[in-house]
């Protein structure tokens, strides 16, 4: 019994407690890849952005 107590907390409850930041080190990282600092680039992004969400919802509502 103690073992398995042992392996749970080592694997699950540790095992969730360190995914947390991992994803929050990796969702950092591709925010800040995608930040160029140029406009033109911001508004290139927002965009398509868009275009992909009117596609995704006429898609989604058969419109």
């Amino acid at each position: 019994m103690g073992s398995f107590v042992a392996w749970f907390d080592r694997n699950i409850i540790d095992g969730f407690v360190n995914f947390l930041p991992y994803i929050m080190v990796n969702t950092s990282n591709y925010f800040q890849k995608i930040q160029d600092g140029f406009i033109r680039g911001y508004a290139s992004k927002f965009l398509i952005l868009i275009i992909l969400s009117i596609i995704l919802f006429g898609i989604t509502f058969n419109v």
